[in-house]
């Protein structure tokens, strides 16, 4: 059974709603920053999960993920907990200050959803097997 992709758009949308869930609900923001990185984890997990059951662990939206995960996802989250009780502020995070950093991974979540929206367009003009 082929999944749509453009399904793929419910995580990241739940996932943005979380995060900001997090942050308005749990009172200690380093916790709720944890909470956040874990989701930006998890939520787009979901995703490669579906698109390996279709057996395309390759695909741009895949590779997109994979980028965002190692780029961003990982070092950031890796940092708040390596660095935990230290003012995020004053963090570097592959020699960008960690506010930058986080600013600069907003595009690589941007990133994931237009890999998404690309593969969609692609399907749509690809030729039809029988």
């Amino acid at each position: 059974m082929k999944i749509n992709r453009r399904l793929y758009f419910i995580p990241l949308l739940v996932n943005v709603i979380a995060v900001m869930m997090a942050f308005r609900m749990i009172p200690e923001k380093q916790v709720a920053a944890v909470c956040a990185g874990a989701m930006f984890l998890i939520f787009p997990s979901i995703i490669l999960f579906f698109e390996a059951k279709q057996k395309r662990p390759t695909s741009l939206t895949c590779i997109s993920i994979y980028l965002f995960f190692l780029a961003f996802a990982l070092p950031m989250l890796g940092t708040r907990l390596w660095f935990w009780g230290q003012d995020f502020s004053t963090l570097h995070i592959w020699g960008l200050p960690a506010q930058k950093f986080h600013s600069f991974s907003n595009f690589g979540f941007f990133g994931i959803a237009l890999a998404i929206y690309l593969e969609n367009l692609f399907e749509k003009f690809r030729p039809k097997r029988d």
